[in-house]
C-alpha cells in the first residue's frame, strides 16, 4: 500500500489512528532499536518510524466482511521519512506478522473498487528474524497462495498490539487497497525492552499505514479469497494520554470556546 495516505491519533478524543488521508496531528516520537537486544550496548538505531513492504491474504466470511492475515517486512528505520543510515531488514531484522476482520461499510459493493470497510479486529506481534533467513510470499488468490513467513524457527517475539478503537479500510478504484489502524501495544518483558529499550516505559501504542498501488487487489469470487500484494507504508509508536492530560486539554479547549464567545458578545 503506497504512502499516499497520512496518519492522525484518534485515541480518547484526540484525532489519530492508522487513518488515510488524515492530516499529522501530533509530532511522532522517537524510539531507540538494538539489534542485538544488549539494551543500548549492541548496534543501536534511533528512528520515529519504521517503513515497510506488506501483503495479506482476506477471505469472505459473510455477505459483509472479510477475515484473514499478512505480515510486514520492515525495509528500513526512519527518521522523518529518511531512511536512518544502515537500518536495512538485513541489520535490524524486524517484521510483524498481523491478523485482521473487515466489515463493509459503503461505497461500490463489497469486494469491490471503490468500497470502504471498517476495522473490526486486529492484531500484530513484531519479531527479531533470528536466523537472516526469512523467506516472505506474496498472497495471491488466483492461485490461491496465502501471505506467508517461512524459515522463522528461533525468532523472537518482541512485542504484541491489538485493536484499539476502529481502524478502517478501502479498496481504490484503481485496485489499489489501503489500511489504517492502532492497537493498543505491549513490549514482550524483558526480552523487548533489551531490543526496543528506549523510552522507558517504552510507547503503548503502535501505529501503522499502509496502501498498495493499483492493481494489487484481487477477489477470486470462486474461491471467496481475496489477495493485496507489493503494499508499503510505516509503523510508529506514541503514548495513549494520560486522563489527566486529556482533562487539562478538555479544560483548555473549554476555555478557548469561552473566551470566543466572550469576544462575540
Amino acid at each position: 500500500m503506497k504512502h499516499t495516505l497520512q496518519k492522525q491519533l484518534l485515541t480518547a478524543g484526540l484525532i489519530g489512528s492508522f487513518a488515510f488521508g488524515a492530516t499529522p496531528a501530533l509530532a511522532t516520537p522517537y524510539f531507540s532499536y538494538d539489534a542485538n537486544g544488549l539494551s543500548g550496548a549492541g548496534t543501536t538505531f534511533t528512528a520515529n518510524a519504521a517503513a515497510g513492504v506488506s501483503s495479506e491474504h482476506l477471505y469472505v466470511m459473510s455477505p459483509t466482511t472479510f477475515a484473514g492475515a499478512g505480515w510486514v517486512q520492515f525495509t528500513a528505520l526512519t527518521d522523518n521519512s529518511v531512511a536512518v543510515a544502515s537500518s536495512s531488514y538485513a541489520n535490524t531484522g524486524l517484521y510483524a506478522l498481523f491478523n485482521l476482520g473487515v466489515t463493509y461499510t459503503g461505497g461500490a459493493g463489497f469486494g469491490q473498487p471503490g468500497s470502504f470497510y471498517s476495522v473490526s479486529s486486529f492484531t500484530v506481534d513484531i519479531y527479531r528474524d533470528m536466523g537472516a533467513a526469512n523467506v516472505f510470499t506474496q498472497a495471491n488468490a488466483t492461485t490461491a497462495t496465502q501471505a506467508s513467513v517461512a524459515n522463522t524457527a528461533g525468532d523472537v517475539l518482541l512485542g504484541s498490539g491489538v485493536l484499539s478503537g476502529t481502524g478502517f479500510a478501502f479498496i481504490a478504484p484503481n485496485n489499489g487497497a489501503g489500511l489504517n489502524v492502532d492497537a493498543n501495544f505491549a513490549l514482550n518483558g524483558a526480552t523487548g525492552t533489551s531490543y526496543f529499550y528506549d523510552p522507558v516505559p517504552f510507547y503503548n501504542l503502535a501505529l501503522a499505514a499502509f496502501n498498495s498501488t493499483g492493481g494489487q487487489w484481487t477477489l477470486n469470487s470462486a474461491t471467496g479469497m481475496a489477495s493485496i500484494g507489493n503494499s508499503t507504508g510505516i509503523m510508529d509508536f506514541n503514548r495513549v494520554p494520560e486522563p489527566g492530560t486529556l482533562a487539562l486539554l478538555g479544560a483548555a479547549l473549554l476555555g478557548l470556546g469561552f473566551t470566543s464567545r466572550s469576544r462575540k458578545q
